[in-house]
């Protein structure tokens, strides 16, 4: 790739991390097809189906219209992406919203979709439940409609919200690796490729390049969400705003590092775990072959946490800590027996460890490799 084709350097200087005096003198870049591209192709097979999730603001109307371009760049046919709005029904306007959001796209030819979610009267964690209700809503649609790719706008600026967030809260490394380039949930690939650019890009290249309007979420201004506490704290301290680039380039190495300690927790599994039909509940489980305590604790630990995940049928998040108590336990000469996420965890006969599920079902387990 030609240096012109890259992104630019100054991609890790953004609206939000630099101060009012410094606004005026720094240029702001709108991104080209080609640095697009570069982003993309790398994590996602052009001629497979996508949706992309659209709220109508800057970052996801950018991120559809960068994608509506490439695909027609590659002469690949418009049904080959669906952008999808999500109705959490927590504003009088959100119906509204998607409408505009729907009308501006079908003028493009682009094909939309709104889900709505419906819900009970929120008082507390909102924020929360309304991110799993959409991934949930979303994946859902994905799998329907046998759609094996979930784009969706998460940025720099994003990533480094979510890395001090969680440095703040003591996570693991596990945690600290903040948001991946992507993953997998409910069986759909969630894919990021706007990790490396700074939302003021994103909006430049609305704006300027596709003459796009868009929406203001007023939520993104609610002193009240932990997250927008940081960005504004971003906004405020010269130090953070300076070192952005080194943070997200610190965050790339963490998650090398994970990957590597994941492909060796996965490696285990694959050749020392086996499926056990009946547990403790006659609802399955897997057996453990002795040797997870040879492991480095973090290559065991991570091992564990995939197993218990996968017989619990939950993947929803847990504490780091307990996972740590419980490995310390195994370790214990007269350990027996444990729980931690739905799941029992004991010793049985042949110097093994069994995970069972606890007093809930679980997907019969084939074989090995799938656990």
């Amino acid at each position: 790739m030609s240096p012109a084709n890259k992104l630019p350097s100054r991609q890790y200087v953004g609206t939000l991390l630099r101060s009012a005096s410094e606004s005026s003198s720094i240029c702001v870049f709108v991104m080209t097809p080609e640095q697009f591209q570069s982003l993309v192709s790398p994590l996602v097979i052009a001629e497979q189906p996508v949706a992309i999730a659209v709220s109508g603001g800057a970052d996801s109307l950018a991120l559809t219209l960068l994608y509506d371009e490439f695909l027609r760049a590659q002469n690949l046919p418009a049904h080959n992406m669906v952008a999808i709005t999500v109705d959490h029904r927590l504003r009088d306007e959100s119906a509204a919203e998607a409408k505009m959001v729907c009308a501006w796209l079908a003028a493009r030819g682009i094909h939309h979709e709104t889900l709505v979610w419906d819900h009970v009267p929120l008082t507390s964690g909102i924020e929360e439940k309304a991110r799993q209700a959409r991934y949930a809503l979303l994946t859902d649609y994905c799998r329907t409609h046998s759609i094996p790719n979930l784009l969706t706008a998460h940025h720099a600026q994003d990533q480094l919200e979510t890395f001090y967030m969680r440095l703040a809260r003591g996570s693991s490394l596990a945690g600290l690796c903040s948001i991946h380039p992507r993953t997998v949930f409910n069986g759909t690939n969630i894919v990021r490729p706007l990790l490396k650019v700074f939302p003021d890009e994103l909006r430049a290249t609305l704006t300027d390049h596709f003459h796009q309007p868009f929406i203001t979420d007023p939520s993104n201004f609610y002193p009240t969400f932990e997250r927008v506490r940081w960005r504004q704290l971003f906004s405020q301290i010269p130090l953070l705003q300076s070192s952005a680039p080194h943070i997200l380039a610190s965050i790339e190495h963490l998650q090398a590092v994970f990957q590597q300690i994941d492909a060796e927790a996965q490696k285990f599994i694959h050749t020392r775990v086996f499926p056990h039909s009946e547990g403790p509940h006659g609802k399955g489980g897997v057996f453990i072959k002795n040797d997870l305590l040879a492991l480095l604790p973090t290559v065991g630990q991570r091992a564990l946490k995939l197993l218990i995940d996968t017989v619990s049928n939950d993947f929803t998040p847990w504490p780091n800590k307990v996972l740590e108590s419980l490995y310390h336990k195994l370790w214990q000469p007269n350990f027996r027996a444990a729980t931690a996420h739905h799941c029992v965890i004991r010793s049985v006969a042949g110097h093994r460890l069994g995970v069972f599920p606890e007093n809930r079902p679980i997907r019969k387990l084939p074989c090995p490799e799938v656990v």
